[in-house]
């Protein structure tokens, strides 16, 4: 513009000038900020392997949630405090067969791998590969509901054993053995799924399967950190929304997953349909929703043995969906589970546990694409025992998602990719962020984009709640929204959306709008998992820190008070300890209760040298001191609780 390279101004032009800045300064403003409310998903990002860089999070104080009722600050997945944790691992030993993977499979049939066979050093004639068939039993229905411990676990082999011929053999069994000989010796072994979809209506135009994708303990920083090409694939690739601020609401695996698959607590279970705490067939889980709209239903998890509702629990009676791994993984890993470090198998035979288990996903999803189908797989092998095993699982994953994505699955199904909650013991787990991260667990859900066009009101808030305190029993209202798609048309969703504005609930599908003053108490958070609070380090001789510590000893005490197989823990050390505060505005600050103070202190136990961590609040007026929710623990227990069987105190109990 001419003006521009003017030297000399009347001041009326300069003012004119300045106006027109001024103006084009707000227009550009408003403009940002249109734009950031319309479209609140983070910017797509090429990620390159081994590291996260996350742009959208820049300064210290940044915060992931902002709101009202909660703020959660941005931690750095890269922090200098964290690094030290972050090491390199052994890559899992499956060679139990020395000779290579002689018999692989596809989609409906298994073949011998010639390439292999010929570099056995015997005549091939000689090699005799076969199939035997194999299920689960169902138990006969009992009055009285008490059920033997392995009423979820009963298996029978055919008698038949069937010879792979000619290169391919069609395989129409749903569970198979495969066996390899020599003169009647035994070279090779392996176990094979191929799951049969059953009852689910053909899939119409418009009409859209489920899949939940589940990774046990993985926060969402070390989902960042160890599995980069995922997220990449996840945010790049199929565009998913990424919640920001899934908080876990219970200590491991099954008081999470209650939430996500019932909509309720354990406590509350245990009062309608598992009040023996024996089978869960009484419950009514969400793959009943989706199997009275006629969809087709799969469950399989790997390390059955402390699998959801198997881990000191009893199961099902009835096979609880169409498709039912429980039994596969038990029989597989049971026979050929090898490279076991603490809890779980890492391989089964030559195979990794979890490329076990996505061949038998995409078989299943892949198979079962002309139908409606509800599938949730969960993983647990890789993940659950240490923090830097899951990057062995990035690879696999991502070629697994590929497979779907090169089959088009990704157009007909909505995909869940989730975790329960963080890693619970460790070094990271001394730390702040790793305090904060196991109750940070990640969640990404992708859309076919015919879905997000014609449902734009629903995504919309769903993109923006990735901004709010969400939990696990949002998610179970979400996945109640997509058992019927009219729930989603827009004129409902304004009916809802009033509706909720004046009447809260603990649950909230993420297909309505978090109210933007929720706090932990409003999403069924209690204090001791809520991420909305701020932490201050506190002298471990502080003589109120050492009354919390007493009382929290106390207290799992009094747990064991009844198992006398137990003894009594002793205090030993208190290792750290922190005092809370709410992260919040000065509007929400007004209702904190400033007669109590909350101590988060970690201790150290004798006998057993256990290390537990809680919540204790202490009630100033009246000297009390309480336990608030429940007890972690952030060491492993191995063989010391063996003399019981709770799954609960088996956290306490050292076994005398």
């Amino acid at each position: 513009m001419t003006f521009l390279k003017s030297k000399v101004y009347n001041r009326s032009h300069e003012q004119l000038m300045r106006k027109q800045l001024l103006l084009l300064g707000v227009v550009f403003l408003s403009l940002v900020w249109l734009l950031f409310q319309k479209d609140t998903s983070m910017p797509s990002l090429h990620i390159p392997p081994g590291r996260i860089i996350d742009e959208e999070f820049q300064g210290q104080t940044a915060f992931l949630i902002n709101t009202t009722g909660c703020k959660i600050p941005y931690m750095d997945p890269f922090d200098e405090l964290i690094q030290k944790f972050i090491t390199d691992i052994d890559p899992p030993k499956c060679n139990k067969f020395n000779i290579g993977r002689l018999v692989k499979a596809d989609y409906d049939s298994v073949f011998i791998d010639f390439d292999v066979l010929n570099n056995i050093s015997v005549d091939q004639n000689q090699v005799k590969c076969y199939y035997t068939e194999f299920w689960r039993i169902e138990q006969p229905l009992l009055k009285d509901g008490h059920y033997a411990a392995n009423v979820d676990a009963e298996v029978r082999f055919s008698s038949k054993d069937i010879e792979i011929k000619n290169r391919t053999t069609i395989v129409n069994e749903e569970f198979i053995k495969v066996f390899c000989e020599i003169k009647n010796e035994t070279i090779y072994k392996d176990y094979f799924a191929f799951p049969q979809s059953r009852k689910g209506r053909h899939r119409e135009h418009n009409t859209v399967s489920i899949s939940l994708i589940g990774f046990d303990s993985v926060s969402r920083l070390n989902l960042l950190r160890q599995m980069p090409r995922t997220v990449a694939f996840l945010k790049e690739k199929v565009i998913s929304v990424e919640m920001l601020g899934y908080n876990k609401v219970g200590d491991n695996t099954f008081p999470n997953m209650i939430p996500v698959l019932v909509g309720r607590t354990v406590e509350e279970i245990k009062e309608t349909c598992w009040r023996q705490e024996n089978i869960f067939d009484n419950c009514s889980f969400i793959w009943n929703k989706y199997k009275e709209s006629n969809f087709s239903t799969a469950y399989y998890e790997d390390a059955t043995w402390m699998g959801l509702f198997n881990y000191q629990k009893y199961g099902f009676r009835k096979q609880p969906t169409d498709f039912y791994g429980q039994i596969f993984s038990l029989t597989a890993e049971n026979d050929l589970g090898c490279d076991k470090r603490l809890n779980a198998h890492l391989c089964i035979g030559n195979r990794m546990v979890l490329s076990v288990l996505l061949e038998s996903a995409s078989r299943y999803i892949i198979g079962s694409r002309d139908m409606l189908t509800w599938s949730m797989f969960w993983t647990s092998s890789l993940t659950h025992d240490y923090l830097n095993l899951p990057r062995l699982a990035d690879l696999p994953f991502v070629d697994f998602m590929e497979n779907l994505f090169n089959n088009d699955i990704f157009n007909s199904t909505i995909f869940i990719f989730m975790s329960d909650h963080g890693i619970r013991w460790g070094g990271i787990r001394s730390t702040y962020q790793g305090y904060m991260e196991e109750r940070l667990p990640f969640l990404f859900i992708s859309f076919p984009e015919w879905f997000r066009n014609t449902y734009q009101l629903a995504i919309r808030n769903l993109k923006a709640n990735r901004r709010r305190l969400t939990t696990h029993f949002d998610l179970h209202e979400t996945l109640l929204d997509l058992v019927d798609l009219n729930n989603l048309q827009d004129e409902v969703i304004i009916e809802r959306t009033n509706f909720l504005y004046h009447n809260a609930r603990r649950g909230i599908s993420l297909f309505l709008p978090i109210p933007e003053n929720r706090t932990c108490e409003d999403a069924g958070i209690t204090e001791n998992w809520c991420t909305c609070y701020t932490s201050k380090s506190v002298s471990v001789s502080n003589p109120m820190v050492k009354q919390a510590a007493l009382a929290l000893v106390n207290f799992m005490n009094s747990l064991l008070d009844n198992h006398r197989e137990c003894s009594q823990l002793n205090l030993h050390e208190i290792v750290s300890a922190r005092i809370e505060q709410l992260m919040s505005t000065e509007e929400s600050n007004d209702s904190i209760n400033t007669k109590s103070t909350d101590y988060i202190v970690t201790v150290n136990t004798e006998p057993g040298n256990g290390v537990f961590e809680a919540t204790v609040r202490h009630r100033i007026f009246s000297e009390d001191y309480t336990v608030i929710g429940d007890v972690s623990r952030l060491n492993t227990y191995g063989d010391q609780s063996k003399c019981i069987s709770h799954y609960m105190l088996k956290l306490y109990c050292f076994c005398i």
